[in-house]
């Protein structure tokens, strides 16, 4: 090494003086070494050109003095020159990073993409399960109501059809309800009208709904911490389809003996809300994804438990509306706790959607907060779910 400017030789991790005489292979990542020894490899006789990428060794400060930061990737343009029967090379050296960090950027936009891609693929396949399932139903029973074969069947049959037929609608109507409210929400036209209401009225109200599910199931819905709850202010309506929404899937998760219980804290300017079942939980894999549109954590045809996935979408859409957060917190085959947290006096609301950026959901591991059972109340018992820093 003839000459070295010392931007050059500090990003090498050394200065000019102590590069005179020497090499600066040993500078360079060894994975990158072969190939920057094969462009400075001498080309006698001729003048040629030739460039190459290497990472420089990392060093254990990532600033230079005055100089802004130490690229992580160097592009080298040499010039290979012969005078006067002697070899030279001229490198000359810039900071290719930001090209590099835009590549994987890029890359990661396309992966996905791709995913994205597959999962609608894949959750498109099943609205169209959960759509025919039902139609399928109501225009088989309905066929047989009507058929000559029916004259002699009784009115408990007709009856018994009659309600497949209900119940198949109903399904069919909340799978096509989650489709246009999650349009809605994600092109950002779902009205959200304020107003003042008990909230304590609301949730019973909904865990009311919910009971005749539950109690077929086998399944007891239990409450807490309702007494003294405040007024808000927000949409009734969504707060209703939130937690219709979070207790459907609780109860469809859970089996037959098992306990949902939804508690409520009140704090200081807001509400949190918690629901919790015991049923089959979710794998940490797939935790973060919760929430995500297309997303479903068992997309197979044969799936155990019938559904588009679109629920938690629809409810994570609806709290961020309201100006509030949600989070999931499950462990395999012990259950999941689902919370919400909202605005009291409806300051986070908006009378018109716009369009959410999606929001990072934190998983807890459900036994970092569980208090010692010894003394307690089963509500004292309850799981809670602290967001995290």
């Amino acid at each position: 090494m003839l000459h070295a400017n010392e931007t050059a030789a500090a990003w090498l991790g050394t200065d000019a003086s102590n590069m005179r005489g020497k090499g600066y292979l040993d500078h360079i990542h060894v994975q990158d070494r072969v190939a920057a020894a094969r462009a400075l490899r001498s080309h006698s006789g001729r003048v040629t050109e030739d460039s190459v990428e290497f990472r420089p060794l990392p060093k254990p400060s990532n600033k230079l003095d005055g100089a802004g930061p130490v690229p992580t990737w160097i592009e080298a343009k040499i010039r290979h020159i012969s005078m006067d029967g002697s070899a030279y090379v001229v490198a000359m050296m810039h900071d290719t990073s930001g090209v590099h960090e835009l590549n994987h950027a890029l890359e990661r936009v396309r992966e996905e993409s791709e995913k994205t891609s597959v999962a609608k693929s894949r959750f498109f396949a099943n609205v169209s399960h959960e759509l025919r399932t039902p139609l399928n139903a109501i225009l088989g029973f309905s066929e047989l109501l009507t058929s000559p074969v029916m004259a002699g069947i009784d009115d408990d049959k007709r009856n018994e059809y009659a309600d497949l037929i209900h119940e198949s609608a109903s399904h069919l109507l909340a799978v096509l309800n989650d489709i246009l409210d999650m349009s809605k929400i994600e092109s950002g036209n779902y009205d959200i009208l304020p107003e003042t209401f008990n909230l304590a009225t609301c949730l019973e109200g909904t865990v009311a709904i919910m009971r005749g599910q539950a109690d077929l199931r086998g399944i007891n819905i239990a409450m807490y911490g309702f007494r003294d709850l405040p007024e808000i202010v927000a949409d009734k309506r969504a707060i209703r389809q939130i937690m219709i929404n979070l207790l459907s899937n609780a109860v469809k998760f859970s089996e037959s003996g098992q306990e949902v219980r939804v508690v409520v804290e009140r704090l200081a300017r807001r509400v949190r809300i918690h629901v919790q079942d015991d049923g089959i939980g979710i794998s940490s894999e797939h935790l973060e994804n919760l929430g995500k549109p297309f997303f479903q954590a068992d997309s197979r045809y044969d799936r155990k438990y019938e559904g588009t996935g679109l629920g938690l979408s629809v409810v994570k859409g609806l709290v961020a509306l309201h100006g509030g957060e949600i989070t999931f917190n499950s462990i395999r085959e012990q259950g999941t706790v689902v919370t919400v947290e909202l605005p009291i006096h409806g300051n986070g609301a908006r009378m018109k959607a716009a369009p959410q950026e999606p929001q990072r959901l934190t998983a807890i591991p459900m036994a970092a907060n569980t208090a010692s059972a010894s003394g307690q109340t089963k509500a004292q018992q309850f799981k809670i779910i602290r967001n995290s820093a």
